[in-house]
């Protein structure tokens, strides 16, 4: 018995499958890898491989909630995702800056970070937006939709530049 030969349709719908095959597996990793996000968010991947070198200036007291300069929520899901993976991948680009964020509410660790987590459309990538807790406002449960919105302010941690959300107002989503 031997080998069946392909019809040139059977080449054609076969060839199409493993493109796009092919298309899903790069789509997934440039995803994962956090490039896709960087570029939709017109930033260069290379330059957020690390914030060493930024300095940080020195504040005792919190900045006063100003004119939203970034509003997430009237985004779509991907655009909003490109902008939360930038604002903690990259903070001195917008410190001062006066932040709205929506997403679900997460709690890194015991005496770790509070955050508001926003996905991509596909919910495949998320990107956290870490904020300080206002005193007196109670810590929302994880998983919650949430919109914080804040002033991006730089810190300084183990000799890294990091941004969270401070003078904080939180709403349920």
């Amino acid at each position: 018995m031997g080998k069946q030969k392909l019809t040139l349709k059977e080449k054609i719908l076969f060839g199409g499958v493993a493109l796009v095959l092919v298309a899903c597996v790069v789509g997934v990793i440039l995803c994962r890898t956090g490039f896709m996000s960087a570029w939709l968010a017109g930033d260069d991947y290379h330059d957020l491989a690390g914030l060493e070198g930024v300095e940080v200036p020195a504040t005792d007291t919190a900045p006063a909630l100003g004119d939203i300069t970034i509003d997430t929520t009237g985004m779509d899901k991907d655009d909003a995702y490109a902008y939360a993976y930038s604002l903690s991948m990259a903070p001195d680009r917008y410190a001062g800056q006066t932040v709205r964020v929506t997403g679900v509410f997460s709690h890194a660790n015991e005496g770790g970070y509070d955050q508001v987590v926003v996905l991509d459309e596909d919910g495949c990538c998320s990107a956290g937006v870490e904020f300080v807790l206002p005193d007196g406002v109670e810590r929302p449960s994880t998983g919650q939709k949430i919109t914080v919105t804040g002033v991006l302010q730089l810190y300084e941690e183990d000799g890294l530049a990091y941004g969270h959300l401070v003078s904080c107002e939180l709403e349920e989503a």
